[in-house]
């Protein structure tokens, strides 16, 4: 713990494909933080699960007119 807060150690990102395969990357600490900061990621203390924004919600985003990652929606 930090400050009182629990520190990440690491985050690998899978990204697994139709064919069955798949591929990991490692993330800095930098693109976690940047990650979690996108997707609204928080864990909930009393149960521990892990919620983030809604599909709805990171829609919404989308079509903010200062989105300053000018990402579009992907089907």
């Amino acid at each position: 713990m930090v400050n009182g807060e629990e520190v990440i150690a690491g985050v690998d990102l899978t990204m697994y494909f139709g064919d069955g395969n798949s591929n990991t990357l490692s993330l800095s600490p930098t693109q976690t933080a940047i990650v979690i900061k996108i997707l609204g990621l928080s864990l909930e203390t009393y149960t521990g699960d892990m919620v983030c924004y809604s599909d709805e919600t990171l829609k919404q985003m989308l079509k903010l007119k200062g989105n300053p990652l000018r990402l579009r929606e992907v089907n």
